[in-house]
């Protein structure tokens, strides 16, 4: 929470490194931040794929999503 600088976050969607474009918070809902990065184009068509977000060598349990 109130972290600024991207370069304490990493992503990992399918394995592979996301770009992250914005980390922080979301003003329409108090405490609800918010985080946007691009999917890796070689996950096009992938399906459902694993998630990881870390922030300061911390990593989030694997959250699935799907790519189309």
């Amino acid at each position: 929470r109130k972290e600024t600088d991207l370069t304490h976050f990493s992503l990992k969607i399918g394995g592979r490194a996301a770009e992250i474009k914005y980390a922080g918070n979301q003003l329409e809902y108090p405490g609800l931040d918010q985080l946007n990065a691009i999917v890796p184009s070689a996950l096009q068509g992938a399906g459902r794929v694993d998630a990881v977000l870390t922030v300061d060598g911390v990593s989030s349990p694997p959250v699935q999503i799907q790519t189309r």
